[in-house]
C-alpha cells in the first residue's frame, strides 16, 4: 500500500459551518447540509492540537475491513469526522489527486449501509460529501487514518 503523511492542526473548537467555509468547497453534499441543519453533524469530536493523518492508497479494490485490519497491524486509528473537515480545509489540493475516504464512526446508516465523509474533486470542483460503498471500495480510493 502507498502511504502519505500529513499534519492537521486545531487550536480551538470551531463551528462546522466555519470550517466548511474556510475549506472553500465548490460543493457540499445535501446530507452534510441536512446534518448541520438538524444538528446531528458537528465538530464535537475535533481534537485540539496537532496530529498526523496517514493516507493509504492501493491500486486494488478493498473492503473497509481490509483497511481496518491494515490500520490495526500498523498502529493506526480510525479518523473522526472533525479530521475530515480539518484535512479538507488545511490540505485542499490533496483531494484533487484522488478521492479520500474517512472511515470514521458512521454518522448515518441506512439499510445496513454506513455513510462516511469523502473528499473528492472533478475537473473544476472540490467536493465534500457523505458516501456509502456497502463496505467495498474500488481502486483509486485513498483512506485517511490517524497516526498514534
Amino acid at each position: 500500500m502507498d502511504t502519505s503523511i500529513f499534519v492537521i492542526k486545531s487550536v480551538k473548537k470551531r463551528a462546522i459551518e466555519d470550517v466548511l467555509k474556510a475549506g472553500n468547497y465548490d460543493e457540499v453534499n445535501f446530507l452534510i447540509k441536512d446534518g448541520i441543519r438538524k444538528k446531528t453533524l458537528c465538530m464535537q469530536d475535533e481534537k485540539i492540537g496537532e496530529h498526523r493523518i496517514i493516507l493509504l492508497g492501493s491500486d486494488d479494490s478493498m473492503s473497509s475491513q481490509e483497511v481496518f485490519s491494515h490500520a490495526l497491524r500498523n498502529g493506526l486509528d480510525r479518523p473522526t469526522r472533525g479530521d475530515a473537515f480539518l484535512f479538507g480545509e488545511q490540505h485542499p489540493d490533496e483531494q484533487r489527486k484522488g478521492p479520500i475516504v474517512f472511515l470514521h464512526d458512521p454518522e448515518y446508516s441506512w439499510s445496513a449501509y454506513s455513510f462516511h465523509l469523502l473528499l473528492d474533486a472533478n475537473r473544476r470542483h472540490r467536493i465534500i460529501s457523505l458516501i456509502s460503498s456497502g463496505g467495498w471500495w474500488h481502486s483509486g480510493y485513498r483512506f485517511a487514518l490517524v497516526g498514534r
